[in-house]
């Protein structure tokens, strides 16, 4: 199992969330910065279980992930958003992900979220 967080190079909250996800849990997880990068990481894992981790700063980002739900369709997806606009939930909930965050809130629950899908694939990856 693989994680791979993916955030926008210019976007704040990314180092914070690397920090917490390297104290926190239990597997390294492979940053990328780009949605090209990402799709390209997931053509090559199609039969292997990825955890995709995506800090999205505005909607246009998820746009983007909608024009590329065949990419993302066998991931398990977390998605932090940067806000709790109803719009904005509401395409994030359209690529059906396994949990929906919020940046301002922190990333302890996104960490336990994602431990857990760890757990649940029987994966004992090294810390």
């Amino acid at each position: 199992m693989e994680v791979v967080i993916y955030a926008h190079p210019d976007n704040k909250k990314k180092e914070v969330l690397l920090k917490k996800i390297f104290q926190d849990v239990t597997s390294k997880p492979v940053m990328v910065f780009d949605f090209e990068r990402l799709f390209d990481l997931l053509r090559g894992k199609r039969s292997e279980c990825v955890i995709i981790v995506s800090l999205i700063s505005n909607e246009k980002e998820i746009e983007v992930l909608s024009s590329a739900v065949p990419f993302i369709f066998n991931a398990r997806h977390i998605i932090i958003l940067p806000d709790n606009r109803d719009d904005l939930t509401s395409k994030a909930l359209s690529l059906q992900p396994s949990y929906i965050s919020y940046s301002g809130v922190g990333f302890g629950d996104v960490c336990a979220v994602l431990n857990k899908i760890i757990r649940a694939h029987g994966t004992q990856p090294s810390k």
